[in-house]
């Protein structure tokens, strides 16, 4: 094995031009993002029912200053802001990006055969 690590240092300097040479190095991860608090006003132009392209509704609902994805039948989904326009699941299973003020979301989330709420999100 250290024949081959000689050789392939060898090789390195005399392929500088042709190719390039394998480099170990840490690398960070990079950071998560951070949820913010989503402000009150954001979560006032939200709340709301929202009738889903599938058929499905969604009620957008403010509780104990947060917003939550109502998916029915007792399905809560806590929501964070993770970005200027997107909300997120603390999981990231759901989210919701909003388009302005026209009134329009784009929710994604895992669903069932019916479109509903999958289980375990």
């Amino acid at each position: 094995m250290a024949s081959i690590a000689a050789l392939a240092a060898l090789s390195c300097p005399l392929l500088a031009g042709a190719a390039t040479c394998p480099q170990r190095a840490a690398m960070p991860a990079a950071p998560a993002k951070a949820a913010t608090a989503t402000s009150p006003q954001l979560i006032e132009e939200l709340e709301g029912v929202y009738r889903l392209s599938n058929g499905r509704r969604l009620d957008l609902v403010e509780q104990d200053d947060r917003l939550w994805a109502d998916f029915g039948k007792s399905k809560l989904v806590p929501l964070e802001q993770v970005a200027p326009d997107r909300l997120a699941s603390p999981g990231g299973a759901v989210t919701v990006e909003y388009r302005g003020r026209n009134g329009r979301i784009v929710v994604h989330y895992p669903a069932d055969e019916d479109g509903r709420l999958a289980p375990g999100c």
